[in-house]
């Protein structure tokens, strides 16, 4: 028996995405990019349709200028059969690449993360552990300044005008530490995500032929631009 590729839970949560991001073309078909393949130029989803009658021929065309025309788009389209090929060439290739070097693999995802080098990681958490620093420091000045105005040593005017003032740097402290903990937090979600689309990647040197389920594991989204070229963002997170 063989191993799975991949985890139940992962298997499950893939085929919730699959299910909601199916979507039958004009013959009621579903095809396996369904819901990946986005228009460089609008982000509109990229639909299927047969160019051309007598030859079947299967295109993908940006839906936003199907529907309201060149006010909202630009006309361009992109042969279905050359999309299969360019990204079953690139999962083979990404692969092969993951199996010959994992460091240099792990080395150009961490450069898309949200904290795209160690050195900038460094510097938000001092800013942060800094910010949290004078907000302790607020914390402790606003009880002193109510304790003061409690026993009389301080007058109304004075504990109001200071208190507005130690009240409003502690806000503004407050939201830029809880922006900076959340790029922290993300940019560790997405590395751990990394980690797992790399495991999974090395199982596709050698793959045959695409399947959705495949692609939407691997597989963010595909976006098409005018100039026929495209853009395969391949570090998803199966979770989300």
């Amino acid at each position: 028996m063989h191993e799975p590729l991949v985890d139940m839970d992962t298997y499950n949560l893939v085929q919730e995405k699959v299910k909601m991001r199916k979507r039958p073309d004009a013959w009621g078909n579903y095809g396996i990019f369904a819901g990946l393949v986005k228009c460089g130029e609008c982000g509109s989803t990229m639909n299927q349709r047969v160019a051309n009658a007598k030859a079947k021929t299967r295109i993908l065309t940006c839906a936003k200028y199907n529907r309201y025309g060149v006010a909202h788009c630009s006309q361009h389209r992109l042969e279905l059969d050359t999309l299969y090929q360019i990204v079953l060439e690139q999962i083979r290739s990404c692969a092969a690449l993951a199996l010959a070097d994992e460091t240099k693999v792990m080395e150009e995802l961490r450069k898309s993360c949200q904290c795209d080098s160690e050195e900038e990681s460094r510097r938000i958490k001092a800013k942060l552990s800094e910010s949290e620093r004078r907000l302790s420091e607020l914390d402790a000045l606003i009880s002193k300044l109510y304790e003061d105005w409690v026993a009389g040593r301080i007058n109304e005017t004075n504990f109001t005008r200071m208190m507005e003032k130690a009240q409003t740097e502690q806000e503004t402290l407050q939201k830029k530490a809880d922006t900076m903990r959340e790029r922290l937090n993300g940019a560790a979600k997405e590395q751990e995500d990394n980690s797992e689309w790399l495991s999974l990647i090395r199982q596709y040197a050698d793959i045959k032929e695409l399947d959705r389920e495949m692609l939407h594991l691997l597989i963010k989204e595909i976006v098409v631009h005018a100039r026929q070229t495209h853009e395969c963002v391949s570090r998803p997170n199966p979770y989300n």
